[in-house]
Order: C-alpha cells, then structure tokens, then sequence
C-alpha cells in the first residue's frame, strides 16, 4: 500500500514539474518572439516595420495592462512612431499604404494611455495629422497640458499652432483638465490665440473661449471677434468672414 502511495505521488509530481517546465518553454519562446519583433521595429524598411506593429499591437491586446511585458510592449509602439515620424519628414512623399500604417500606429499609440507616448504625439510630423492624435494627446489632460501650451508659444509654424489649440479645446469641452490651475493656464493661451496672425488658430481660439462663457472677459474676446476679426475669404464679389461667423455662432447659443 505504502509502495502504491509512494508511486503515484511521483506520478503527480512528474505531471505538475512536466507541466511547470512546459509553461516555462512555452513562456521562453513567447519572450524570444517578442524580441525577434522588437528587432524587426528597427528595419531600414517600412514594410518590414509595419509587420513588426501588427505584431506588437496584437501582442498589447493580450498581455495583461498592468504587466511590466506590456509596458515593454508599450514603450516599442511608441518608439516605432517616433521613428516613423522622422523616416515622415525626410521622405517627404509616401504611399497611401504607408499613410495608412502611420494613422494605424497613431492611433494605437494614442490608446496606449502610457505617460511616455505625450512628447510623441506632439512631434509636429504626428499632431498635424488629424483628430486621431489630437484627441489622443487631449485624453492625458492634466498631465500633458503645460507641454501643449509651452509648445504652442515657441512654435512658428500655423498648422502646428492650429493643432495645438485644437488639443487644447479638446481638453476643455471633453472634461480632460481636472486642477483648476490648468484650466487657468488653458484659458490665458486661449486669450491669447484669438489674437494670433494665423486665422485658424483664432478660429479655434473662439471654440475653447465658448467654454468660459460665464467669464466676462472671455465672452467680450468672442464679441470683439464676431465683430472685427479681419480674415476673409473673397469668392466671385462675394466676401465670408469664417472667424467671425464661428463667434457669431457662440453667442446666438447664450
């Protein structure tokens, strides 16, 4: 009987190490994967970089969120962008297949919630993209705001100014700024961009202003507005003044 207990707690044994040693391999092979992915995001080739975040981002949808493998996971995605950022700008021209890999991994990045993906998606080559980058550099509110509005001042470029107020209006109406100080801050570079030389950057200046509307002075910025802004667009005789319809349009809403 002693024998016969002996042997089979062996045999459960034999069955838990096997089974511990199978999980051990079959861990080892998934990290020698990743690594290999983690070398093909470093190819001289796009094409090979775009499979390369496929995997990446398949691999992301399964590990657990909080997994230090996630944040490896993480911290690629975001270095492959700001790799493609810069192939972006010396390449100048690229096909619609690499537009659309570029907007893929905008997008993931910006999901990615990772404190480190903030001074990526604001290189010029990303924010001026559209809204995916916009919305997704708006959604770390607190945390990002005071780069947002630091860049906005020493940019001189208009697309890119543009796009940062646009962060910024984001960050107000969808509720993304929580410290009152912030919130100051926002709307004093909000005050200040309505003055600024390049008309869309006033245009969107108005949209985040429309958020104070209780404020005195805010109000009065998007009246002056409505009223003088001078941008116009002249078609056929007739002339149409975008920045000042778009306040007009605020304070028919009071």
């Amino acid at each position: 009987m002693i024998a016969k207990i002996i042997t089979l707690t062996f045999l459960i044994w034999g069955c838990v190490a096997g089974a511990a040693h199978g999980v051990l391999a079959e861990e080892t092979a998934h990290q020698i994967k990743l690594a290999e992915v983690f070398q093909l995001a470093k190819s001289s080739d796009w094409q090979t970089r775009e499979q390369a975040f496929s995997r990446l981002r398949d691999a992301l949808n399964r590990c657990p969120g909080s997994s230090p493998e996630c944040g490896k996971i993480k911290f690629e995605l975001i270095s492959l962008l700001k790799k493609e950022s810069q192939y972006l700008a010396a390449s100048g021209r690229v096909s619609e297949d690499y537009t659309e890999y570029y907007a893929e991994l905008i997008d993931a990045v910006a999901k990615t919630g990772d404190d480190r993906a903030i001074n990526v998606l604001m290189m010029p080559d990303v924010l001026t993209t559209g809204h995916i980058a916009i919305d997704g550099l708006a959604a770390f509110g607190d945390k990002a705001v005071t780069n947002v509005i630091s860049q906005f001042f020493q940019s001189q470029v208009d697309t890119e100014k543009t796009s940062l107020i646009l962060v910024v209006d984001s960050m107000l109406w969808n509720g993304k700024l929580k410290e009152p100080a912030n919130i100051q801050k926002a709307e004093a570079t909000l005050f200040n961009a309505i003055k600024d030389g390049e008309p869309f950057v006033r245009l969107n200046a108005v949209r985040g202003l429309a958020f104070f509307t209780d404020d005195p002075g805010a109000k009065q910025a998007i009246v002056e507005a409505a009223s003088s802004d001078p941008y116009v667009i002249k078609n056929d005789g007739a002339e149409t003044y975008p920045v000042r319809a778009e306040a007009t349009k605020f304070l028919r809403k009071e």
